[in-house]
């Protein structure tokens, strides 16, 4: 982050720099006021500004939204699931679990009825498609060594 503003800190100065160039020139050519050239020029950075800051990245995630947020990777222990995705990992410890299902190639863990996640099934057999599936129904029984139901 502190890289973006430095190098969005020398784009504003160089374009702000510019700016003031080519209002002198006009000035100076008597092809505008001083007063005019500014504002001109003030809205010109503004709109860099809004493109810069706003537009610009907004298009950027919509074209790599697909990349960020899927889930690459997994892991399953007695702790919970821990499950990495575009920026970090995610742990989802076992009594948080509320409900296992498996839909679109992927299984949906919910927690709660606001919260949930997913793990990819990409490259798994069907049996161990089914075994996954089971360790997360049972709430991870079998790696925990509870007894009691979930």
């Amino acid at each position: 982050m502190a890289l973006a503003r430095r190098l969005l800190l020398r784009v504003w100065c160089l374009m702000a720099l510019g700016v003031l160039a080519v209002a002198t020139l006009l000035v100076r050519a008597d092809v505008t006021t001083a007063k005019t050239a500014l504002l001109y020029g003030g809205v010109f950075l503004l709109l860099m500004l809004y493109f810069l800051v706003i537009e610009s990245p907004k298009r950027t995630l919509q074209q790599n939204a697909h990349k960020l947020g899927r889930p690459t990777a997994y892991r399953i222990d007695s702790a919970g699931i821990h499950i990495t995705a575009g920026f970090g990992t995610e742990t989802v410890p076992w009594p948080a679990i509320t409900r296992v299902t498996r839909a679109r190639g992927q299984i949906i863990i919910s927690q709660g009825w606001r919260t949930a996640s997913g793990i990819p099934l990409d490259g798994l057999s069907a049996a161990e498609q089914d075994s996954v599936l089971t360790v997360l129904r049972s709430r991870g029984r079998a790696l925990t060594g509870d007894g009691s139901s979930a």
